[in-house]
């Protein structure tokens, strides 16, 4: 299972992503559709010059972020996770 933890505060919103979804070991679609929408939205931010830290493994990932003029990004991120969650809820 995949947790995410959301610490959203006035400037910075930090993000924390743990474990693995172990849909199909070897093929696991859940964790490759979280990754690659993880992925997109930290290059969007490091385009933007919004990442304060950053840390990226395999099975841990977290990252700090400037909320301002990142708000598209954000949503966009939030709802593909959401939709991702309500396919796969296990």
């Amino acid at each position: 299972m995949i947790k995410i933890k959301v610490l959203n505060n006035s400037d910075i919103c930090e993000i924390e992503l743990k474990g693995h979804a172990d849909f199909k070991p070897g093929n696991d679609i859940v964790c490759s559709a979280v990754s690659c929408l993880t992925c997109t939205f930290l290059e969007k931010l490091a385009e933007k010059g919004n990442i304060k830290e950053q840390k990226v493994l395999a099975g841990d990932t977290s990252f700090k972020y400037i909320k301002t003029g990142a708000e598209i990004y954000t949503d966009f991120y939030i709802t593909g996770l959401k939709m991702i969650e309500e396919q796969y809820p296990d």
